[in-house]
C-alpha cells in the first residue's frame, strides 16, 4: 500500500508539472518605445538618369524626427520624418552644385515650399523586411525595405541598402523630358540610431 500511495503521489506531481503547476509563469513581452537621433542618422540617395544625358546624381537629406516601437527587441511600428528642404547633392560639380541643389527642391522636383517634409511610416520586421510607407508630393508609396535591426543596450539602430519605387510620382522632373528622364527607381543608403 505504501508503494501504491508512493507512486500516485509520483504520478500526480509529474501531471501538475507537464500542466504548468508548478511552471513559473510565462515572461511578459517586452514592449519599448525609441526615439530618432536625428543628428547621428544619415540617408544618402542616388538618382539616375536615362536618355541622351545618362548619369547619376548622389547626395544626402536630413531627418528631423522619429519613433520606433519595438516588443522583444523587433520592430513592431514607427515614424520618421525628413527635411524635404536639406535635400542636396555631395557631387563635385562646382559652381553647378547649387544650381542643381535649387532644381532638386524648386517644383521641377520635390516642391519643397509646398512640402516641406517627408513622412514615412513602417510595420513590422518580418524576415528582414520593413514594411514602408512613404508619403512625398502628396503621395503615398508603399513598399517592403530590406534592413537590419540591432539593440545594444538604450540603443537601436536600423540600416539597410535597398531601392524605393516611386513610379508615378507627380514631379515634372521624374516624367519624360524632352531626351531625358530622371527615374523614379532611387538607391538609398538608410543609417538610423534611435535611443530610448
Amino acid at each position: 500500500m505504501k508503494n501504491l500511495n508512493l507512486f500516485l503521489f509520483a504520478a500526480g506531481t509529474a501531471l501538475l508539472t507537464a500542466c504548468g503547476g508548478s511552471a513559473e509563469k510565462a515572461a511578459e513581452p517586452v514592449v519599448a518605445t525609441y526615439t530618432l537621433d536625428a543628428s547621428a542618422s544619415t540617408l544618402e540617395w542616388t538618382g539616375f538618369k536615362k536618355g541622351v544625358e545618362e548619369g547619376q546624381h548622389s547626395g544626402t537629406i536630413n531627418f528631423v524626427s522619429g519613433t520606433a516601437e519595438t516588443t522583444d527587441d523587433v520592430i513592431t511600428s514607427g515614424s520618421v520624418t525628413l527635411d524635404a528642404k536639406s535635400i542636396a547633392t555631395t557631387d563635385e560639380l562646382g559652381p553647378a552644385k547649387d544650381a542643381l541643389n535649387g532644381h532638386l527642391q524648386n517644383p521641377d522636383f520635390f516642391d519643397t515650399e509646398k512640402y516641406p517634409t517627408i513622412e514615412v511610416t513602417y510595420g513590422e520586421l518580418k524576415d528582414g523586411k520593413l514594411p514602408t510607407t512613404v508619403k512625398v508630393l502628396g503621395t503615398e508609396f508603399k513598399q517592403d525595405v530590406e534592413v537590419a535591426s540591432t539593440v545594444n543596450g538604450d540603443q537601436l539602430n536600423v540600416t539597410g541598402k535597398f531601392t524605393f519605387d516611386f513610379e508615378g510620382i507627380t514631379s515634372p522632373g521624374f516624367g519624360a523630358g524632352g531626351e531625358t528622364r530622371i527615374l523614379p527607381q532611387i538607391d538609398f543608403n538608410l543609417n538610423l540610431v534611435f535611443k530610448k
